[in-house]
């Protein structure tokens, strides 16, 4: 947990925090919850993270240690 909350605190120096609301842990994994927005998409894009969509148009990232759904 200590890793984990080491990496959270990492990302929130790249990512507002406040744009999610569930932040979740599983294993190594943190997971990001949020709303699909213009401004939580132009934040990832601009962070670098390339989100896909799924059948349910929800937007995604998945990394072994980072997991991000916007919904």
């Amino acid at each position: 947990m200590k890793n984990q909350l080491k990496n959270l605190l990492e990302l929130s120096e790249i990512i507002d925090m406040d744009l999610f609301y569930v932040v979740s842990f599983r294993g190594d994994q943190i997971t990001l919850q949020g709303n699909i927005g213009k401004e939580v998409v132009k934040v990832l894009v601009n962070a670098g993270y390339q989100l896909t969509s799924d059948k349910a148009g929800w937007l995604n990232y998945n990394t072994d240690e980072l997991r991000i759904v916007l919904t």
